[in-house]
């Protein structure tokens, strides 16, 4: 029985729609909404703008309930597939080709699928002579939109249309993003054919009044920067709205990297304070560059990894950033880039005595934030939202001004010489833990489909 039998025979089904991919900790957080579910029962189909970096996760590894669509290839088959690919990407011919293993995207030796080879052959051939009558079995591309409703509407649909049955619910990762017109909402309400939900992360806006409330499919919003109990939750026109713990992935690699090793060289003892993710203008680089002409070089060592957003940087961010890059003085680390796995960044983070997340305007929480808890590292964060609200309920760090240089060097100083216990860190990580979120999306999706 392939992967899709086996999805259509499930009565716990989802689809975890994920608009955004290859930004952040998006990626990640993907996967671990998918292990969440795995383990709860569900059959799980993962629609991602990047499914090579998810399907990565699970190589090797045979997971009957899971389904991880390829936008990129998924639908006409073209004259540049190679065979391998089209056996892999072609959700159609998977159907009609019998038992092949989509989730770990390998195909294994045997008769049986030496024919599926040898037919797969033909089907590339006949494809390109038959275009025009093939794409009337695949009319549309999965858009993964992260902007259009409508066309978030209509992925579903064609899901629906290729594995033959409605899930139980969708999930849409985030819906921050999308556009809010009225009439895009309402055409997208008249065309979604699937009950769902969705994580929305910016509190800067009333989620009552966000047009997607009143689509009579939707079931449940989710909202991981809003208050700080898990138990928060409401219930308006039919529609819970939930609030959900941030959690993140923390593993290591399996062995030192070399950048690891390269920025413990050049920290030579000196205890590093670490900047990392998208740099861009809410990560207050004018404040960091002033904090590193005032720091004492000879006990700390600066590292900012991140690719750097120049058009939303201000112009005393740029001054800044431009003073840090043609210093002389040797203890900083910049490199313009984002790293290639998630377990890089954490392993930065991991050998750094002070985590910066003393972020300019940004009124709601950080994936940082809890990346620090897990690995018990003391955060610096502003004194002025949600991120400082956190930081001084849990004691896990300082909330210090965002402006003011000397604040933050007192504020430094003070982790460094009366440490954050142990046991603050474990109190918040039992909060923000992925068992409780695991609580929190199960009951409540159970209790939307029932």
């Amino acid at each position: 029985m392939d992967n899709v039998e086996i999805l259509k025979k499930n009565n716990k089904s989802i689809v975890i729609y994920n608009p955004l991919s290859n930004v952040g900790h998006f990626d990640s957080w993907c996967r671990i909404f998918v292990n969440i579910f795995l383990e709860c029962g569900w059959a799980v189909v993962v629609v991602t703008r990047n499914s090579k970096t998810l399907s990565n996760q699970f190589e090797g590894s045979y997971t009957p309930n899971l389904l991880i669509l390829d936008p990129a290839s998924n639908m006409l088959i073209n004259e540049n597939s190679s065979i391998m690919e089209l056996i892999i990407s072609k959700i159609k011919v998977f159907q009609f080709l019998g038992s092949v293993k989509l989730n770990d995207r390998r195909v294994n030796q045997s008769l049986s699928n030496i024919c599926i080879s040898f037919m797969a052959r033909l089907i590339n051939y006949f494809a390109r002579k038959f275009e025009y009558f093939l794409s009337k079995f695949f009319p549309n591309k999965l858009k993964v939109s992260f902007n259009n409703p409508v066309e978030f509407a209509s992925d579903i649909n064609l899901i629906v249309k290729m594995l033959g049955r409605k899930p139980s619910i969708v999930l849409n990762m985030y819906l921050d993003l999308y556009n809010t017109e009225l009439k895009n909402w309402e055409k997208f309400s008249q065309e979604m054919s699937c009950s769902w939900a969705g994580i929305h992360m910016d509190t800067s806006h009333s989620l009552k009044n966000r047009p997607y409330s009143q689509s009579k499919t939707l079931k449940v919003i989710y909202t991981i920067n809003d208050p700080l109990s898990l138990d928060n939750k409401f219930t308006q026109d039919g529609v819970d709205f939930q609030w959900l713990p941030d959690v993140t992935d923390i593993s290591l690699p399996p062995k030192v990297s070399q950048i690891v090793q390269d920025i413990e060289k050049l920290a030579a003892g000196r205890k590093i304070i670490f900047l990392g993710g998208a740099i861009g203008g809410s990560k207050n680089l004018s404040l960091w560059s002033e904090l590193f002409f005032n720091l004492d070089h000879r006990e700390w060592y600066f590292v900012q990894i991140g690719k750097i957003e120049y058009p939303t940087l201000t112009s005393k961010d740029l001054d800044g950033l431009d003073k840090l890059q043609s210093s002389k003085i040797e203890n900083i680390y910049i490199s313009d880039a984002y790293l290639p796995e998630e377990s890089a960044f954490n392993e930065v983070m991991s050998i750094s005595a002070i985590i910066w997340g003393l972020y300019r305007d940004f009124d709601r929480s950080s994936n940082i934030l809890t990346k620090s808890a897990l690995l018990s590292k003391p955060i610096i964060v502003s004194n002025r939202f949600l991120m400082g609200q956190r930081v001084n309920k849990y004691k896990i760090g300082v909330a210090v001004s965002e402006t003011n240089v000397d604040e933050v060097i007192t504020g430094i100083n003070g982790l460094i010489n009366n440490p954050v216990p142990k046991a603050n860190f474990q109190c918040y990580a039992n909060i923000y833990s992925a068992s409780a979120l695991s609580k929190k999306l199960n009951d409540s999706l159970l209790r939307v489909i029932s």
